[in-house]
């Protein structure tokens, strides 16, 4: 499966990468109108699991953390997620990416 855009799009999912944490990930995106933005998490079955945005904002671009929870702020199993932007440009959704809970380990000494 490939990034792909429905329609003429200016609207930009740069990126979506891991936190140190591992269990937070970094989304990074753009749009170049002002209008109504959607950003969610699905899960492989094609399931919202996570709605991180939904409201009118400027053009520019935007950053934000996703925790790795749900709707509920339970934390998601480990699995294959993806991202989609919905912009009034189009819609843009990433490649599948993996998310691995972080694991608390005691050392003992």
């Amino acid at each position: 499966m490939n990034n792909y855009i429905h329609g003429c799009s200016t609207a930009d999912l740069d990126t979506v990468t891991p936190t140190r944490l591992y269990s937070e990930w970094s989304i990074r995106f753009s749009t170049s109108s002002a209008g109504m933005l959607e950003l969610a998490i699905y899960d492989i079955a094609g399931s919202r699991v996570r709605n991180l945005m939904q409201e009118k904002a400027s053009a520019g671009r935007f950053s934000l953390i996703w925790d790795g929870c749900d709707e509920d702020g339970a934390m998601l199993p480990q699995g294959v997620y993806f991202v989609r932007l919905r912009t009034p440009e189009g819609e843009q959704t990433t490649l599948g990416f993996k998310f691995i809970q972080r694991v608390n380990m005691k050392v003992w000494l």
